[in-house]
């Protein structure tokens, strides 16, 4: 939101306009939606998918395929190096993928205690993702340690 005199100082903390002032028009979609990059998912997704049983993990259910039921155990954002990792990918269905991400482990065991071999697998991946990040973290300690003595 502007206004159109220059010398003006309305703003819309006050809201007190003075009679130049216009709202800002609001941009039009284009509808052309922004090209992604390929990130190797989808070709994974439907490698499992001809690999695995096409049931939900949690109840059971049949599926359909969708990337909205490939599921990352561990979030992608907190764990990239386990993005493309299979064993962090399961089939939920699409219902449940949503409940994961809105609502709270004790909310999630009352609706379908079967949540619980969800969790199990979630602790047991984020185990192993420490574990080699401190072997990893080790390595590059011993790098740096030899050449610091090279030196």
């Amino acid at each position: 939101m502007k206004c159109q005199n220059t010398e003006c100082h309305c703003t819309t903390f006050n809201q007190k306009f003075c009679k130049y002032y216009r709202p800002d028009k609001k941009k039009k979609s284009s509808g052309i939606s922004k090209v992604r990059k390929p990130t190797g998912e989808m070709e994974l997704f439907q490698k499992l998918w001809e690999e695995r049983p096409h049931t939900c993990v949690v109840s059971g259910d049949q599926l359909e395929f969708s990337h909205y039921i490939c599921f990352h155990i561990l979030g992608k954002g907190a764990y990239p190096k386990y993005r493309l990792n299979p064993d962090n990918i399961i089939f939920v269905s699409r219902e449940y993928h949503d409940d994961w991400h809105s609502m709270t482990k004790p909310e999630l065991l009352k609706k379908d205690c079967d949540w619980q071999k969800v969790f199990d697998l979630y602790d047991n991946l984020k185990e192993r993702y420490i574990r080699e990040a401190k072997a990893e973290l080790s390595v590059y300690l011993q790098l740096v340690q030899k050449e610091g003595q090279q030196e």
